[in-house]
């Protein structure tokens, strides 16, 4: 079934004259569509034009909701591999923030025998990431500046928010 042919069958999800609305699920098969196809877009550049397609299975909808299910509150489509196609072996419903966590543009750094992303890194240390980047820039290795601020943190300096906290309040 083409996409032509499937705006005209009756699924019950894309809305209607009756004043019904769009589901959820319809307008993100229909926005991971434009996506790949739509030259028109500005999104299109990130998806289409370097390759990225819809397997041929969810030119139908109704075989993108039995693939994928309902997509739960709070939750968008991910691609798992950013460079592999939507299909039902690369997609997922996740949350935003998992979401965040599997873009290209993200700064992996490693040390205490952990590997994080640069916001992530921010956010255990209790500093900006603009400070990581800023560290970095100046030559620092990215071990130097956790132990850094694990320190300053140790002895009070900076930030008074990580001190560890006990149950009873105190």
């Amino acid at each position: 079934m083409t996409l032509t042919q499937h705006r005209n069958f009756k699924h019950g999800e894309s809305g209607g004259g009756d004043g019904s609305k769009m589901t959820k699920e319809y307008i993100v098969w229909r926005a991971m569509h434009q996506r790949c196809t739509d030259r028109n877009l500005a999104s299109y550049l990130y998806y289409g034009y370097v390759g990225i397609t819809v397997c041929p299975a969810w030119d139908s909808f109704v075989t993108f909701l039995e693939d994928m299910g309902r997509c739960p509150v709070g939750h968008t489509l991910e691609r798992k591999n950013n460079t592999k196609p939507y299909s039902p072996e690369n997609c997922a419903w996740t949350t935003r923030h998992e979401q965040s966590r599997n873009k290209s543009n993200n700064v992996w750094l490693e040390a205490e025998n952990k590997r994080m992303i640069q916001q992530d890194w921010a956010t255990e240390l209790g500093i900006n990431e603009r400070t990581i980047t800023r560290h970095l820039r100046a030559g620092e290795s990215f071990t130097s500046i956790v132990r850094i601020f694990r320190e300053r943190c140790r002895i009070g300096l900076y930030p008074f928010y990580l001190k560890v906290k006990t149950t009873n309040g105190g």
